[in-house]
């Protein structure tokens, strides 16, 4: 009975327990300490016809554009930040 009594009290904490769930990627802006430089990091996109054109058979994966098969891997744009304007490091003024 004692031991019946332990194995649902384990079992009835570890229902409880999950492993980590990861966040979607998305769009973030990282700022350095003094507020002069921003580091916008942009995720991977995959579009949502990619599956559908890797799994087609040659002849109508002519029916895909080049927007449906091509991946945009991940990547950043460090920008200078003075007032209220943001200046990426090729010089270009931005929004």
């Amino acid at each position: 009975m004692k031991n019946i009594l332990i194995l649902m009290l384990v079992f009835g904490f570890t229902i409880n327990l999950f492993g980590d769930i990861w966040r979607n990627p998305e769009l973030t802006d990282y700022y350095s300490e003094n507020g002069q430089y921003m580091l916008r990091v942009f995720p991977t996109e995959i579009p949502e016809n990619y599956s559908k054109w890797r799994v087609a058979k040659p002849k109508k994966k002519d029916k895909f554009t080049a927007k449906d098969t091509t991946i945009i891997r991940c990547h950043a744009i460090l920008f200078k930040t003075t007032d209220s304007d943001t200046t990426n490091y090729l010089g270009e003024k931005t929004d």
